[in-house]
Parts: C-alpha cells; sequence; structure tokens
C-alpha cells in the first residue's frame, strides 16, 4: 500500500464515548477532566478512611484463637503482633523485612522489565528493550536465588519430603 492510500473503516455510528459524569455534594465531576479528577480524589480518599476507620473501632476485634492461627499460617511481621507471637510460641519467624522487601523491588523490576521490554521490541525496536531485559533478568536471578534461600531455611531438619519418599 503507498503511503497517500487512505484505509476507510466500515464502522457504524462511531460516537466518541462519553466521561462518567458523577453528581456529589451538587457539583458535577467529569472523570475526562483533570482537575474534576483531582477533586473527586481529595473527597473520596478522606471519605473511605473516615468509614474503614469507623469499621475498624466499632466492630469486635477477632478471638485471639483465630489470630494465634493466622499468625501460624502467615508468619506476618512487626511490632504490634508481638503478643500474638508471644500465645503462638514455637513459630518460627520465616524471613526478614528487609530481604523481603528487596525481593519486593525486584518482583516490580521484573514485570516492569518484560514489560516495558517487550512493548519497547514491538513498537520502537532500539537498544533500550536490551537494558529493560537485562534489568528483568537480574531482577529474576535475586527472585529466584532468594526462593532458594528461603526453601533452604525452611527444609525439614530431617531431609527435604522428596529425599524421605526416595529412601522408602
Amino acid at each position: 500500500m503507498v503511503a497517500s492510500e487512505r484505509l476507510e473503516c466500515n464502522c457504524g455510528d462511531v460516537r466518541p464515548r462519553r466521561n462518567l459524569d458523577l453528581s456529589i455534594l451538587g457539583r458535577g465531576y467529569h472523570t475526562g477532566d483533570p482537575q474534576s479528577f483531582a477533586d473527586l480524589m481529595l473527597i473520596t480518599v478522606p471519605a473511605t478512611t473516615v468509614v474503614w476507620l469507623l469499621t475498624t473501632l466499632l466492630t469486635r476485634p477477632e478471638p485471639q484463637d483465630r489470630l494465634v492461627s493466622f499468625y501460624r499460617r502467615v508468619r506476618p511481621y512487626g511490632v504490634l503482633w508481638k503478643p500474638i507471637a508471644r500465645l503462638a510460641g514455637d513459630v518460627p519467624q520465616t524471613g526478614r523485612l528487609g530481604g523481603d522487601l528487596v525481593d519486593w523491588v525486584a518482583g516490580c523490576g521484573l514485570i516492569y522489565g518484560l514489560s516495558f521490554g517487550l512493548g519497547k521490541s514491538l513498537l520502537d525496536p532500539g537498544l533500550t528493550q536490551v537494558g529493560l531485559f537485562a534489568v528483568a533478568m537480574l531482577c529474576g536471578y535475586r527472585l529466584r536465588a532468594s526462593s532458594l534461600r528461603r526453601d533452604e531455611r525452611n527444609a525439614p531438619i530431617h531431609g527435604s519430603a522428596s529425599q524421605r519418599t526416595e529412601s522408602r
């Protein structure tokens, strides 16, 4: 096709999509307008915060046996869990917060590196995607190494389950 040729689409009646129009407190907020969207967020975020705080403070706390059961399964971090950790007693801590935060950043780097690298490869090939894929590979390597270390720490004292079944 020559660049001067024009593609025509027989798509029927094509109308621009309307933006969501919300009326709150007598004022219309249009999601297509950045200022209206910012104003809407300035109302929505504090309102939802008040609702969840009231819900938290006005409902009964969970029973301690349920919290201990949750703690044994999940083993969350934090100073606020120390009373429940004392009740759980024999549950070892599974990781370190700093290491897990590094893993979280590596996971984001892996996903974004792959996504943007693939997009760059498809839409605008060049050397940039090589760097993005390299970042993704380094992040993936970090996650794999961290996963292997975590598996070693959590392995049973008498060998792994696969070793026990092989010896039978």
